[in-house]
């Protein structure tokens, strides 16, 4: 979509409407999204020389347990509707050495639904 919409895609980001409209499967709250971000976002999508690659591999992947030789922590937004609630449970079984946690209100892309949380997330794993 991102591609077809090329030098529009501002345009689309500029109201709240066009913004539910284009991230409503990655962000809990996408209308409340600034346009300067939706438009980066949408920008970036564009510009990642991997995402179709990476889009069709992740229609086949299969996580599978393993013993992670560093910390990991699994973080899940409880808004998120491209990876459905059964596969934090099915993570939870197969990383059981993990620290799981859920973000309460959240999408698939929880920084920007709450950026402040998920850096004292990403501060909080790296520093023990």
């Amino acid at each position: 979509m991102v591609q077809t919409l090329g030098p529009r895609a501002a345009r689309l980001t500029r109201s709240p409407l066009g913004r539910t409209l284009a991230f409503w499967q990655l962000a809990a709250r996408p209308w409340k999204m600034t346009a300067e971000a939706a438009d980066g976002a949408l920008r970036n999508l564009v510009r990642s020389p991997g995402f179709e690659a990476t889009r069709r591999a992740a229609r086949t992947y299969r996580l599978t347990g393993f013993t992670p030789g560093v910390p990991v922590t699994v973080a899940w937004g409880t808004r998120d509707l491209l990876t459905p609630r059964h596969q934090a449970h099915r993570a939870a079984q197969l990383l059981p050495a993990a620290r799981h946690v859920r973000l309460r209100g959240c999408g698939h892309s929880p920084m920007s639904d709450d950026p402040g949380r998920i850096a004292r997330l990403l501060l909080s794993t790296s520093t023990g």
